[in-house]
């Protein structure tokens, strides 16, 4: 196991992937915690501009999106981690979606942070 995960992260493109994908988290976890007051009792969670607000919801609800951040940022992981030594192209490519995902994730945080500051 310790050969694979030092084989693994040898692989540039898996690990600038688990880098990108790691910082984004971060970021997504600070404006969760650190940006959104909490004392809030509403919350915009969703804006367009034809219809204008159309989903309030508690502050709790961010834990959605936390979890779901975290979740999907190890099962790629780990799913990247399995694959790689049966197949290297399908485990670059789950890891870059796994960061192209946490960067959508870290605008989606971004725009209710914007809409509820």
């Amino acid at each position: 196991m310790f050969i694979l995960l030092k084989s693994h992260f040898k692989d540039r493109f898996v690990l600038y992937s688990l880098i990108v994908s790691s910082v984004f988290f971060f970021l997504t976890t600070w404006f969760i915690f650190g940006v959104i007051d909490w004392n809030l009792e509403r919350l915009v969670l969703h804006y367009n501009i034809i219809f204008g607000v159309d989903r309030l919801g508690e502050v709790k609800d961010l834990w959605y999106f936390f979890f779901g951040a975290l979740g999907v940022l190890i099962f790629n992981y780990l799913l990247s981690l399995f694959l790689y030594a049966k197949d290297r192209v399908i485990s670059r490519t789950v890891m870059f979606f796994g960061g192209f995902w946490q960067i959508f994730m870290f605008v989606a945080i971004y725009l209710i942070t914007s809409l509820n500051s």
